[in-house]
Order: C-alpha cells, then structure tokens, then sequence
C-alpha cells in the first residue's frame, strides 16, 4: 500500500507539472513583452505603442495557451485516459481531469479486483471525485452530509455548485438515487455521495475492508480468530481453530472454510435437476445427477437420486412442480445447462444485498460489544454455526467407524455440511419428469427424448440468512479434528482395553479346547489301561509273579506313548523304572527301550 501511494504521488506531480512547466516556458520566452506591458500606463507615445504590441503578444500567448491546454486536456481525458463512453462521460472526465490538476478534487481511485487502489486523505475529502472499477469488481455509494470543516473559498464553491447541480437535475427528472451501485466501468462520484464504509474504516483497518467494495470473483474464507471472543472467530486475517463439543462432550477443534460468491447467476447455468420418485409430494423429491455417457444418441445416465433439500425448499418446488405437470405445453426437451460465463456477472441487486444486509455479532463478557459481520465473512460463520450444530448429535467414536458402504461418518458429514451450508445460499431448480410418467432410477440409462423438463429455471426465493443477501455457496467443509492429548491416551486405553478384553476371550478359548484335548486324552488312556488290566485279571492261568510282571508290561507300554508321557507326573516315570529293576533285573523292558532311543 506504501508502495503504490508513492507511485501515485509521483503520477500526479508528473501530471500537474506538464502545466506548470509549460507556463514557465512561456513566461520565460516572452519575458520582454511582460516587462513592456506596464509602458501602457507610464511611458511616451511611442513607448505605449510598443507596450500595447506586447499586450497583444501575450495575450495571443494566453489563448494559444489555453486553447492547447484544453486540446490537451480534452485528449487527455479520451480512452487513452479512461475507459469513458459517450460524449457526456467525455466531458465529464475532461473537467474531473482539471479539477484533479487544481487539487480541487475528492476521491480518485481505481478498484480492481475487489481492491480500491487510492489515498486514505482523498476518500473523505467531499469534493468531486472519480473512480474507475475493473470487470470482476463493484462499487456502493451512498449519498452523505459533507463534513464541515476549513476548506478554501473555491472548493466551498465548488462543492455547492456540485450539490445545486444535482439537486436542479432531479427536478428535472433524472433518477439520481441516494444510493448507487456501480459495475464496471468510469463512475463519477458527487460531492455529497462517499463509498460505503469509508466513514466506519479505522486507521488500522486495511483498505480492502471497505465494505463498498465488491469482489465479484469466487471468495474463499477460513474461520479466523476474533478479538474479544475466545470462542469464535475471525479479525486479522489469520486462520484459526473452531471449538466444538460432540453429543458425549468431547471438545475438538479444526477449521471451516467456504466458497462463495455474489458474482455466478445460479439460473440457468447453476440449476438443480428435481424428479420425483414416485406420487408427487414432498417426500418423494430428489435432486437427481444426470451424465451424458453418449454424444451422438444423447444417452444420460441417473447417477444419483440425493435427499438433500431443504424443508422450506421443498413446499415451494413441490407447489412449482404441480404447476408445472398440470401445463404440459410448459414441457421440454432435456438438454444441459450451459457453461456459466467466465467474467463474473454484476448483478446490482446482489450487490446491494450483500452489501446493506448486514448481520449484528454481540460477543464479549462485563461489556457488551455489537459488531457488524460484512457480508463476505457470513458464509463461513454460517458454516461454523452448521457444523457446531452436526457434531453435537454425534459421539466422538462413532466419526471413525464405517458405515454398511464402508464410508468414514466423518467423510459423510463433510459432504453433509457442504450441502446444508449451499442450501442457505442462492439456489435455482427445474423439475425432470419421464416422458411416460415412469420414475427414474439409479443407475438407468434414459435417452433425451425420454425426458422432459420445464422451461423455466425457478430461483429460490424462500427466505435464508445468505439467500437474502444474494450470496452463492459453491462448498463448504472443515478439516482434521483436533482433540486434547489426554482425550487421546484415553480413548487409546479403551481401544485397548477392547483388544485386551478380546485377546482374554480368544486365549481363555483356546485354553477351554486344550483342557478339553487333555482330558478326553487321559479319559481313552484310562480306558485303555482299564482295559488291558481286565484281560489281564480275566486270565487266571498264571501266577501272582506272572501278573504282577504283566500288569508292569501294560502300565510300561502303556506309558511308553509320548502323548501319554506328557500327561503323567514327572516321578511315575521314574517309580515304574524302579518297579522294573525290583521285579525283572537286567531287562530294559518296553518303558526302558523307549527312554533309551529317546536319549539317543
């Protein structure tokens, strides 16, 4: 801003020294005919002869003068000057461009791209002034009583004939309004008329704060923080964390940001397509996504049937929908919606909603403070009052799980906030019926002959804090979720508490199917000993040394198994060998022979 300030000041000592280097020259040059001229009163006869000769040497001068300077003034003032249209534009610019040179002038400044381009002096000056706004820009006036102050005798005359002028016009007839919004192009402002906002611009505020000028481009804006108010947002242009609480009183923080803008007409380029999924009431509306799959035969496919209207929303299409289906000759073909201009359109009705239609902020403790919210910071308070409002009906641990399409319910509350913030916005719909009167279906494949649509693209009128000022929300979201680090360690502890609790159940399982294994192997190895010992006793041909050896064998063979090994006590091993050596000595026995090729 220095930078141009010092730039500016050098154009303007260059503009008004062309003159002023230009009288000098002339002054110097006929400097013996201005000394001749007071011969007129004082000298001979012959000598007021010469200085009435020099008079007439000057004064030829002083027209040439200004017969050039208005050449050069009138030249100067054409389009190599300003983009002026029309003799009257022309004349005009010619004698703000002299007024400028006389320093009797008020604003003068360039607005482009949404940013006014001048001196913070010029803009409360009340004399006339002139601004030049570029394409994707506008300007607000309002017309104001001038300050009082010590202003010299011409420009006191100046601004009252100025006033007289616009006052005797309106008599006349031509509409003057109190206040005027300007596009693209020159535009001369009156004495009494000041851009709005100037008046409320503190030394502080940066100049693109003026809230008279307009950007007509897409916005992008980040919840930022707001002095005097820990809990909400915006001032210094830095971005900032919105504080919110989930429905079980977890505190997160993150940012929210928007897309916007004043300068898009949702109709016809922007509208959305609206069917019906069955009979016709306000249940069964969708907003449907077409896709041409197919150039040549016009083939859409239904991509998909949402439910995201508004309630509001849907009565008023509803009631348009009925009007439409009862006039078939209001039916057409379907074709899509054109590709929207580049430059962005100035809409002066728009403009003057966003502008004046400004929202009142109370925040602050002992003392309470008003503060006025313009209208390219709304979007994004919308957006944080929304989100707030979303994420107190949700548990923190339910925006990590997966829905049935396996979608994160944070991703779907992103979307979620992005419509709903787009709904309080400029909207405009058509209603999409089949030809046949069949409903459409997702994922089908419709040709354009099939299709009917109404003509006429119906803005949205009903009442909505950004509808109302004429703002359009392309999107909205937010970004990470940020939680205390004590949140954290905790919601881990019971994630792992839950990991623990599952490990204990499977393992405790496991150990369930292994005691099971284990006894229902010593059960059979019971069975078998049983079993072998009754063959044994059964059979009384034998003596009392011959059984006992036998009943040794069996419990030997019997222990012999390895799986059957792992299940007897550490010492049965070694009283069964020590049985052995008492009742056979020297032989290795089932049980030895066995120990002997497992050592080995």
């Amino acid at each position: 801003m220095i930078e141009d300030n010092v730039a500016l000041r050098r154009r303007t000592i260059l503009i008004r020294a062309i003159p002023l280097v230009t009288i000098l020259l002339s002054i110097i040059s006929f400097r013996g005919e201005i000394r001749n001229i007071p011969l007129l009163y004082t000298g001979t006869q012959q000598q007021i002869a010469e200085g009435f000769r020099s008079l007439l040497v000057v004064e030829f001068v002083i027209a040439s003068f200004v017969v050039f300077f208005v050449i050069w003034l009138l030249l100067a003032a054409a389009q190599a000057l300003m983009p002026v249209r029309g003799i009257w534009e022309f004349l005009l610019s010619a004698l703000y461009f002299f007024l400028y040179i006389l320093r009797l002038h008020g604003p003068a400044v360039a607005v482009k791209g949404g940013r006014l381009r001048g001196t913070p002096e010029e803009l409360h000056r009340a004399l006339p002034g002139l601004a030049v706004i570029d394409y994707d820009s506008a300007m607000v006036l309002e017309e104001t009583v001038p300050p009082t102050g010590c202003l010299l005798f011409p420009a006191v005359l100046l601004r009252t004939l100025f006033i007289l002028l616009k006052r005797l016009s309106r008599r006349l007839g031509l509409d003057i309004p109190d206040v005027r919004v300007r596009g693209p192009g020159v535009t001369f402002i009156w004495p009494d008329e000041r851009i709005r906002g100037v008046n409320d611009l503190r030394d502080d505020d940066p100049m693109e704060r003026i809230i008279g000028v307009v950007d007509l481009r897409n916005q992008f804006r980040i919840s930022r923080q707001q002095s005097g108010d820990s809990t909400d947002l915006w001032s210094d242009g830095k971005s900032a964390n919105v504080f919110a609480y989930t429905r079980d009183g977890i505190e997160v923080s993150t940012i929210v940001w928007a897309v916007f803008t004043i300068g898009q007409e949702t109709a016809p380029y922007f509208p959305l397509d609206i069917t019906c999924i069955g009979e016709w009431n306000l249940r069964n509306l969708r907003i449907v996504t077409l896709r041409r799959v197919s150039n040549e035969a016009d083939v859409y496919k239904v991509q998909a049937l949402s439910d995201e209207l508004d309630g509001d929303d849907c009565k008023e299409i509803h009631q348009f929908g009925q009007w439409a289906a009862a006039r078939p000759e209001s039916l057409s073909s379907y074709e899509p919606p054109p590709d929207h201009p580049r430059p962005p359109v100035f809409n002066s009705e728009r403009v003057f909603a966003a502008v004046f239609a400004r929202a009142r902020h109370r925040f602050g403790g002992e003392e309470i403070t008003d503060e006025i919210i313009p209208w390219f910071d709304l979007p994004v308070r919308v957006a944080v009052d929304i989100f707030r409002e979303r994420l107190s009906h949700i548990n923190y641990d339910e925006l990590y799980k997966e829905d049935a399409s396996g979608e994160l319910l944070i991703n779907r509350l992103r979307e979620k906030l992005g419509v709903v913030v787009r709904n309080t916005g400029q909207l405009s719909c058509r209603i999409v019926f089949h030809r046949h009167g069949v409903p459409l279906r997702e994922g089908e494949y419709y040709r354009a002959v099939d299709l009917r649509t109404t003509s006429e693209i119906r803005t949205l009128s009903t009442p909505k804090v950004l509808r109302d000022r004429g703002i359009r929300v392309i999107t909205a979201g937010f970004g990470d979720l940020i939680v205390d680090e004590r949140v954290y360690r905790q919601r881990l502890d019971t994630w792992r508490a839950a990991w623990e609790r599952d490990t204990a159940i499977v393992q405790a399982g496991f150990d369930l199917e292994a005691t099971r294994v284990c006894n229902r192997a010593r059960i059979q190895a019971q069975r078998e000993l049983a079993h072998s010992l009754s063959q044994i006793f059964q059979n009384n041909e034998h003596s009392k040394e011959v059984l006992a050896v036998r009943v040794l064998q069996a419990l030997e063979s019997l222990a012999a198994d390895p799986n059957t090994q792992r299940l007897l006590p550490a010492d049965t091993i070694s009283l069964l060998r020590t049985i052995h050596d008492w009742l056979l000595p020297g032989d290795l026995g089932f049980l030895g022979s066995s120990l002997q090729s497992t050592d080995s």
